[in-house]
């Protein structure tokens, strides 16, 4: 199914149409000699609160840009193996395009921590499956805690996410935290907001809920790199100059 772009909070709106008014001049084609400030130009977060647990075999669904279509879902499994041993799993599932940052292999999320950059460079995952399901695995244990897999074993941090809206790559981050109760034997999951930015190809940082870039931070260098083929605002509105900064 074709992805479109959500309504964009008033904020963030008024922020992209400054941006295209700075770009063009009404039938010149010239760009504006004013431009934008950074804070402005960088506040394009869309933040999401949530402070939700997810019980034993339930799951959570994650509509970052919430557009009515699922993400990112969270599972929660409690069970016992063909042996008769228990079971805990936390795991998470991204839609069709979407992919999980990964580490130790591309099906075990990655733990990124917070204020760490989420990128293109980092290793992205479209989560090859667990036991014919198609998912990252965050925590896995058997037993009462006797044996387990996963980064997330006692672990609170960020998952990042990477999704498309209309073809295009944006980064996310959803806080999550993952611990063992060893009373009831069942993983504690819960999920702690979600965020994702929302120029295309810009990363975004782990917990930003919508600050100014800082010194050495990753958004402060942004290039579309999903877009590489598309000439920006800036460009089609300098003409013939822009279009062949562009080509080349």
């Amino acid at each position: 199914m074709k992805r479109s772009a959500s309504k964009l909070s008033e904020g963030l709106g008024k922020r992209l149409e400054a941006y295209a008014l700075a770009a063009t001049t009404a039938g010149t084609g010239f760009l504006v000699s004013a431009p934008l400030s950074k804070a402005q130009v960088a506040n394009t977060v869309v933040y999401t609160p949530v402070n939700v647990s997810i019980a034993p075999n339930t799951s959570y669904a994650i509509d970052l840009n919430h557009d009515g279509l699922v993400d990112f879902t969270i599972v929660d499994k409690r069970g016992y193996t063909t042996y008769g041993e228990l079971m805990n799993r936390v795991s998470v599932v991204p839609a069709a395009g979407a992919s999980v940052a990964w580490s130790y292999g591309p099906g075990s999320a990655a733990v990124v921590p917070p204020k760490a950059g989420i990128t293109r460079n980092l290793q992205w995952s479209r989560c090859p499956g667990i036991y014919s399901s198609p998912s990252c695995q965050m925590q896995y244990v058997l037993g009462s805690h006797s044996t387990y897999f996963g980064r997330w074993n006692e672990a609170s941090g960020y998952l990042g996410l990477a999704f498309r809206i209309n073809g295009r790559v944006h980064y996310g981050w959803a806080r999550m935290s993952v611990s063992y109760d060893f009373f009831t034997n069942t993983l504690l999951t819960s999920l702690n907001g979600f965020a994702y930015e929302g120029l295309a190809g810009k990363p975004i940082i782990a917990g930003d809920q919508n600050s100014p870039p800082q010194k050495n931070d990753p958004r402060a260098a942004h290039r579309d790199d999903s877009a590489t083929q598309n000439p920006t605002l800036g460009m089609l509105a300098a003409g013939t100059t822009g279009l062949g900064v562009w080509r080349k």
